[in-house]
Parts: structure tokens; C-alpha cells; sequence
């Protein structure tokens, strides 16, 4: 009988866990496919990232628009169906967590929130935790009409 009622519990939880899982890639999936956040292409995303990974780099401080667009990039990445990995990103988050996560926290005057994501009201951005709309870049594959690099 011990082990039926184990069974069960094991079954309920195999089951809740199968449902959560679901549940996130459906959301992930509609959060893919909305028209929301700032557009980029895939090209001037990695162009951002390399560019605010060398002014991570440097000792000048970086401004807020920096810091905003880096909670950003960061976002974006960490949704990994949005992007490919690559050692690029690794090394970006990498940084950003490392040396500057306590900065932007104290500079953006964000706070914890719930699910251990921070979320500053005033630039309504939130990091970390479940990605917002504003807070990650969409990132869109230009078309041979685009304009684009012309």
C-alpha cells in the first residue's frame, strides 16, 4: 500500500513538472512571437553587444542609456530560443554578472522582486527572473527588402 501512495505522489509530480514545463515554453513561445520591445537585427544586436562589451572593458563609467541597453543585451540573452549560444555571449554575461550587476542594481535603483529578478521602476526594466517586453530586445532577420545597411 506505502508503495502505491509513492507511486502516486511521484506520478502527481511527474505530472505538475510536465505541465510547468509546458506552461513556460508556451509562454516563451508567445513572448517570441509578439511585436513588442525594441526591434533590432541580428546583425546590430551582436554589433551592440560588441560594443558595450568594450565599454565594459574600459575604465569610463558607463552612462545609464549603457546600462539600460546592457540589462537589455543581457536578457536577450538568457532566453536562449531567441539566440544561438555562442562564446561571444557567454563572455558577455559573464562580465555583466561579474563586475557590473551590483552597479546597475545601485545606479538603475532597482529592487529584488519576486522569482529573484530585479525590476527598476524607474526605467521600468527588469532583469533576471521572467523577461519583460521592454526589458530584452526582438531581434528580427532583415528581409532583402529591408533597408538595412544600405
Amino acid at each position: 500500500m506505502k508503495i502505491n501512495i509513492a507511486m502516486i505522489i511521484v506520478g502527481g509530480l511527474l505530472i505538475f513538472n510536465n505541465n510547468t514545463v509546458q506552461a513556460q515554453v508556451k509562454r516563451n513561445h508567445n513572448l517570441l512571437n509578439r511585436d513588442v520591445g525594441p526591434i533590432v537585427t541580428s546583425k546590430a544586436f551582436d554589433q551592440m553587444v560588441n560594443e558595450m562589451m568594450t565599454k565594459m572593458k574600459s575604465d569610463k563609467q558607463l552612462k545609464i542609456d549603457d546600462l539600460v541597453t546592457i540589462v537589455r543585451i543581457d536578457n536577450t540573452i538568457g532566453m536562449s530560443a531567441v539566440i544561438e549560444v555562442s562564446k561571444v555571449y557567454d563572455e558577455f554575461d559573464t562580465l555583466f554578472v561579474s563586475k557590473f550587476l551590483g552597479l546597475t542594481v545601485k545606479r538603475l535603483h532597482a529592487k529584488l522582486g519576486n522569482g529573484m529578478g530585479f525590476y527598476s521602476p524607474k526605467y521600468n526594466l527588469y532583469w533576471g527572473g521572467y523577461p519583460d517586453y521592454n526589458s530584452m530586445f526582438r531581434i528580427i532577420k532583415p528581409t532583402s527588402t529591408s533597408l538595412v545597411g544600405k
